[in-house]
């Protein structure tokens, strides 16, 4: 089944779009489904590994001081070897690839993720090309987190205490329940909302269904993934953590 077909008049460029996904995100989902085109993945994930990186960046005096709130959260898997090793190399570079490697890498899983979704869960048909543009444009959320994480670290504040489940729940250390709850962020359901209501569109589903199914398949893998590093301790964690 196809999806919506836009009125005449609202062909949108794409820098239209990207700046519309935060006011009116349905109707830069209707302009550009079906008309795709590799610059709508590739620039707004570019963007938001900008951001990061300029997270990392400013961030790195902290993140490599062990008296740090963002510090001491890192350290509490690591040997001190593993925390040399990890301080070493993000003065080096780590703060310029990690950003930029994570953000790709989240693209291309998250867009195969939503490819089997749709096809298998909903019966529906979407190219893998949609569901890479549909996770690049939620990606744009990271243009607003990236600079309050990095104003929360900054005023030594770990940002998982204020934009998560964390402040209600726990401190998000210790317990499997403070992990996963410091790990549902706001910016993260904000962005799964985004990919659900992307799907939406693109399959002509009711886009309350679609954003349920997102949101269960986000806090599935959360709890899959926080479960496995309370199994396996993690040696190197991301720094900083996008909020997905």
């Amino acid at each position: 089944m196809q999806g919506p077909l836009l009125p005449a008049g609202e062909a949108y460029s794409l820098a239209q779009r990207l700046t519309r996904i935060f006011f009116a995100p349905r109707s830069s989902f209707e302009a550009v489904y079906r008309h795709e085109t590799w610059l709508d993945w590739f620039a707004p994930t570019l963007l938001a590994s900008t951001a990061w990186i300029l997270a990392h960046f400013i961030t790195l005096p902290l993140a490599t001081d062990p008296t740090s709130a963002l510090a001491r959260r890192q350290m509490q898997n690591m040997t001190a070897e593993q925390w040399q090793v990890r301080t070493d190399m993000l003065q080096q570079y780590g703060w310029l690839s990690e950003p930029l490697v994570y953000t790709f890498f989240n693209l291309s899983v998250t867009g195969i993720v939503l490819f089997v979704l749709v096809r298998h869960l909903f019966r529906r048909q979407i190219t893998l090309r949609q569901g890479l543009v549909v996770t690049a444009y939620a990606f744009m959320v990271d243009l607003v987190a990236a600079p309050i994480w990095t104003a929360l670290v900054l005023l030594d504040i770990h940002p998982e205490q204020f934009t998560s489940l964390a402040l209600f729940l726990g401190d998000g250390a210790g317990t499997f329940t403070d992990k996963f709850s410091a790990s549902l962020g706001l910016f993260g359901a904000w962005q799964t909302c985004l990919i659900g209501l992307g799907l939406a569109v693109a399959t002509n589903i009711d886009p309350r269904k679609t954003i349920a199914a997102a949101l269960i398949v986000w806090v599935l893998w959360i709890a899959g993934v926080t479960a496995v590093q309370d199994l396996v301790p993690t040696q190197v964690q991301q720094a900083p953590p996008t909020p997905n």
